[in-house]
């Protein structure tokens, strides 16, 4: 099981650590990392909204919608290692009050674990808290590495959809998934 600290530093900008990684609030001094990762064709064509390419000016958006405090971006966290900038994942609201788990993590540290400590640590800082009673999630059937993620972290497959992707311009089929976060649901790894 990954130990999880909720934490906050001195600005309140860490919101979850782990042993290799911290969850933090995003900072404006993360524009120029955030597009040189997310503006990756290899990234983009795996996330459902991510424009491609991505720009400043995208990096810019984001990160004013998170200062405004948009309601439709949700909780979203910079996933740091080594204070450095690897990745983001996200806890966004939608109708029904089943949040929607979404995260992405730069190429160059694929395959690292970093991503299943995150979304485990995540889902363990939720199920601490006790609400809500579940998370959705899912990747696109051909993010096999993803929906591993997600399956080690103890979601289950609720169904199959097909789903927009902005950087491929249609809809392909998606693995819809759950993690219960019922007191007869075992926590996250």
């Amino acid at each position: 099981m990954t130990r999880v600290v909720l934490t906050g530093d001195a600005d309140d900008r860490v919101v979850l650590k782990t042993a290799r990684l911290s969850l933090r609030h995003y900072h404006r001094s993360d524009i120029e990392t955030l597009v040189a990762l997310l503006n990756n064709w290899d990234v983009a064509r795996r996330l459902a909204s991510l424009p491609h390419p991505y720009c400043q000016s995208d990096a810019e958006g984001f990160l004013e919608r998170l200062e405004e405090g948009d309601p439709k971006v949700g909780l979203a966290l910079a996933i740091a290692w080594n204070g450095s900038l690897i990745g983001g994942i996200a806890l966004s609201p939608r109708s029904g009050g089943v949040p929607v788990l979404g995260y992405w993590l730069g190429e160059p540290y694929w395959g690292s674990g970093f991503m299943s400590e995150a979304v485990g640590a995540l889902v363990s800082g939720v199920a601490a808290h006790g609400s809500p009673k579940a998370i959705d999630s899912g990747a696109f059937a051909d993010n096999v590495a993803s929906l591993r993620i997600l399956e080690k972290t103890g979601f289950k497959v609720t169904g199959q959809s097909l789903k927009q992707c902005v950087a491929r311009r249609g809809a392909f089929p998606h693995i819809d998934m759950r993690f219960s976060l019922e007191k007869d649901h075992a926590a996250a790894p």
